[in-house]
C-alpha cells in the first residue's frame, strides 16, 4: 500500500510540475477553450501567467513537452509508423498508446520504466468513434499528434 501511495505522489508531482511549465501554458493558450491560465487551475500553486501575442509553433510545443519529460528521466521515443508493423489487429495507429500495447499486455519488457513520445495518429473509428465530428469542431481532425508519457 505504501508503494502505491508513493507512486501516486510521484505522478501527482509530475503532473503539477508539467502544468507549471511553459509547455503547458502554450498548449492551454492554443487550445483556447479554458478561460483561465493553467497556473490558476487547482492543480498548481503558481500565479497566473500573462501571455505574449506571438503564436508558438507546433514544433516548439512538441519539443518543450518532450524536453520537460527528458529532464525528468523519461526516455524520448520516436513516433511509430501510422500503419502498425507488428500488430495485425490494427489497420492504423489511432492512439498514442498503441506502440506500447505489447508493454501493457506483458508481451515485451520496456527498455525504460518511463517514456514519452509524440505519436502521429489517424482518427479511423472504432470503440470511441467520433468520425462524424471531423470538420465540424476545432478538436476533431483525421490526422493528429498525441503527446504522452
Amino acid at each position: 500500500m505504501r508503494r502505491a501511495t508513493q507512486k501516486k505522489a510521484r505522478i501527482v508531482h509530475s503532473v503539477r510540475a508539467f502544468f507549471d511549465s511553459p509547455a503547458a501554458n502554450t498548449v492551454q493558450r492554443l487550445a483556447g477553450h479554458l478561460s483561465q491560465p493553467v497556473g490558476a487551475l487547482p492543480l498548481g500553486s503558481a500565479q497566473p501567467r500573462s501571455y505574449s501575442a506571438a503564436m508558438t509553433s507546433l514544433a516548439d510545443i512538441r519539443s518543450q513537452f518532450l524536453d520537460y519529460f527528458r529532464r525528468n528521466d523519461h526516455s524520448v521515443l520516436p513516433s511509430a509508423p501510422l500503419v502498425p508493423q507488428d500488430d495485425p489487429t490494427l489497420l492504423f495507429v489511432n492512439a498514442g498508446m498503441v506502440p506500447f500495447k505489447d508493454n501493457f499486455t506483458g508481451a515485451r519488457t520496456p527498455d525504460s520504466p518511463r517514456a514519452t513520445t509524440s505519436q502521429k495518429c489517424v482518427r479511423a473509428g472504432g470503440k470511441h468513434n467520433d468520425l462524424d465530428n471531423v470538420g465540424y469542431t476545432a478538436r476533431h481532425h483525421t490526422f493528429f499528434e498525441m503527446l504522452g508519457n
